[in-house]
């Protein structure tokens, strides 16, 4: 069973995730940079690059998907596969870091996932907090790609997308990260908790 995490860089996922893991005793995926091999080419702005790694970030998490489909126990991860295509494709396209025949061809990989019935989050929580709270964090954890990330930020910061995921995943959380990640952690159990209890009863 996968549950989902999405949100802007330094909303603060990955710091919730950690914790929640450790009290459920859950699986855990979270997106370290090194595991992406495209990701320093995205300080060039390049559309190339950003196509290259948002294919690269959905098939890893594919991968994911298909290792976890028969598995009764947590995995909570960062930024899955839906997420991942329905939150980034479009706000890189608006942005200008895609362009379109190159988002279509994300949009193909995405169709192709679909097309296998590729398992899908039970639940996503999406994090969310002001995009000041946002640049004083990235600030913080000085990646350049993500200080470069400019108008990309704004369009990430739109919820359109999370009606469509509604589509296909059950539960879909959105939850204020603005607070320190212990309040957090707490709103974020209070909803994973009925999550769980529904899907033991199932």
């Amino acid at each position: 069973m996968i549950i989902g995490f999405t949100g802007l860089p330094g909303v603060g996922k990955s710091s919730v995730m950690r914790e929640l893991a450790t009290f459920y005793c859950a699986d855990l995926l979270l997106e370290d940079p090194s595991d992406y091999p495209f990701v320093p080419l995205l300080s060039s702005d390049c559309v190339s690059a950003h196509f290259l790694n948002q294919v690269d970030f959905i098939n890893k998490k594919i991968a994911v998907a298909l290792s976890h489909a028969n598995s009764d126990k947590p995995l909570f991860c960062e930024v899955d596969w839906l997420s991942c295509h329905l939150h980034w494709t479009g706000a890189l396209l608006k942005s200008g870091k895609l362009s379109d025949t190159l988002a279509a061809a994300v949009t193909q990989q995405f169709d192709a996932a679909m097309a296998l019935n590729i398992s899908r989050p039970k639940a996503v929580f999406h994090l969310f907090a002001s995009i000041e709270t946002i640049r004083t964090r990235i600030a913080l954890r000085g990646r350049t790609y993500e200080s470069n990330m400019g108008p990309l930020l704004h369009q990430l910061q739109a919820t359109e997308w999370l009606e469509t995921l509604r589509k296909f995943v059950p539960e879909v959380y959105e939850v204020e990260a603005s607070s320190p990640i212990d309040a957090v952690v707490v709103s974020v159990r209070s909803l994973l908790d009925v999550v769980l209890a529904k899907s033991t009863r199932e």
